[in-house]
């Protein structure tokens, strides 16, 4: 229960025990004006006086009985009542309290069987997917490059991919091209498919690439040989 809850419901109690009394009281002066007004002025006064103060002092008995009686029955109502919310608010709180610890739990439990979260594992599984498509076309990339006539420098080359599977912009399109590349230029098609270039032999960087490619000891002319390097 709140601190504005527990202040309304003291506030209401306080409202009814004013009530309780402030009617008593004007009860309790009511009952004196009207015994003593129905006294005979002509009568000896002193045993109708003693007689009033007699049930005067029983009216007063019976009013603090009342009135106490009023004060136990709205303490004990209000005990009860704020037991009752205090009971109610740690009831939630402790349902509350359990719910967390059970998902945490099952979090938990659930990270043990599946280290990997679900999205990630779409993520490399996707990844393991293309890295497959790549290596199958590449493979078959390299069967047909190999199969080239050494000396027909205008047949076509199939591409190969790169590693993150896209196509270099640098690709030549027969052997031909390949060989009128001019040393900064081969170099940068070596790099682009992750190998390590030659900063010196040109001839070492078409080795190289058409290594890569599954190309292997092409003559450039006659008398002229590429070995794999």
């Amino acid at each position: 229960m709140s601190n504005s809850d527990a202040t309304r419901l003291v506030h209401g109690m306080k409202d009814t025990l004013i009530g309780l009394e402030t009617n008593l009281k004007t009860f309790n002066e009511q009952s004196a004006s009207a015994f003593i007004s129905g006294i005979n002025p002509n009568m000896d006064r002193t045993r109708e006086i003693q007689d009033l103060q007699t049930r005067l002092r029983e009216h007063r008995k019976t009013q603090h009985r009342l009135i106490s009686g009023a004060k136990r029955t709205i303490r004990e109502d209000f005990k009860v009542n704020i037991q009752n919310r205090l009971r109610q608010d740690i009831s939630t709180r402790v349902k509350s309290e359990i719910a967390l610890q059970v998902r945490e739990q099952v979090n938990e439990q659930i990270r043990e069987y599946i280290p990997v979260p679900l999205q990630q594992q779409v993520l490399e599984n996707r990844k393991q997917i293309s890295d497959i498509k790549i290596s199958l076309h590449n493979s078959e990339a390299r069967a047909r490059n190999s199969a080239l006539k050494p000396t027909n420098f205008d047949e076509p080359l199939m591409p190969l991919y790169k590693l993150d599977g896209s196509k270099s912009h640098l690709n030549p399109a027969d052997l031909r091209s390949l060989f009128a590349y001019d040393l900064d230029i081969a170099k940068e098609l070596v790099r682009d498919f992750g190998m390590e270039a030659d900063d010196h032999s040109l001839q070492v960087n078409y080795g190289r690439f058409m290594r890569h490619i599954g190309i292997e000891n092409v003559c450039m002319a006659e008398g002229t040989q590429l070995g794999v390097v």
